[in-house]
């Protein structure tokens, strides 16, 4: 099958990709514009070796785990942070999901110390300082209680402040994937639309041919 064959049936139908795309892509834009702004506060957290060595790296890791064991976590949505959510319905497993998907940690050795910042975004920047707070608090809490030997413990060195700015929605990746989302979506109706024309093809002479 040549380059050509190819190209032509979704050629005479660009008109119909370029609705597609158009329609896909400004409905997308709608959406995101509706999407609410995001306040961020942030933490830090810091560990220091005691024997003055360089703190392995793989902290961050750790610390992951034990704030997502369901133990440590579950208590944080069931605390009054929460309460408006829960009485709207949201069981503890969604609440879990949401807590989760608005964390950002990342980590920085310096020398013999090691420090984990946290981030937490939420629509309200009290509460994003409150959950971020309590987050901190949480892992402060359960690393003092880390007797593993050659732990290193660590504790908020910095508590939780508000960013300055909120994050709008990312308008410009959103644009991008609707735009690529729109014109595959055209295509495959244009793909779609020629199959149901080629079997209409076929069919027409078996249906003009005269019977036996």
């Amino acid at each position: 099958m040549s380059t050509h064959r190819i190209i032509t049936p979704f050629w005479s139908r660009r008109w119909l990709i370029l609705t597609a795309t158009l329609t896909v892509t400004i409905g997308t834009l709608f959406w995101a514009r509706g999407l609410p702004k995001l306040y961020e506060s942030s933490l830090t957290l810091a560990a220091n070796s005691k024997d003055g060595n360089t703190i392995p790296p793989g902290q961050l890791a750790r610390i992951r785990k034990e704030l997502w064991n369901p133990a440590v976590i579950y208590p944080v949505v069931e605390s009054n942070l929460f309460e408006t959510q829960r009485a709207a319905g949201v069981n503890n497993d969604a609440l879990v999901d949401k807590l989760q998907s608005n964390i950002n940690l990342t980590e920085h050795s310096h020398g013999s110390s090691s420090v984990i910042h946290l981030r937490y975004f939420d629509a309200k920047p009290e509460r994003a300082q409150a959950i971020a707070s309590v987050l901190g608090q949480t892992i402060e809490m359960t690393e003092a209680k880390n007797t593993a030997a050659g732990a290193v413990a660590f504790r908020i060195d910095q508590p939780a402040r508000p960013v300055a700015g909120t994050l709008d929605p990312r308008l410009h990746i959103i644009a991008v994937f609707a735009l690529g989302s729109g014109i595959l979506f055209g295509l495959v109706l244009a793909g779609v639309s020629e199959l149901v024309s080629s079997l209409r093809q076929r069919r027409q002479p078996e249906l003009n041919s005269p019977t036996a």
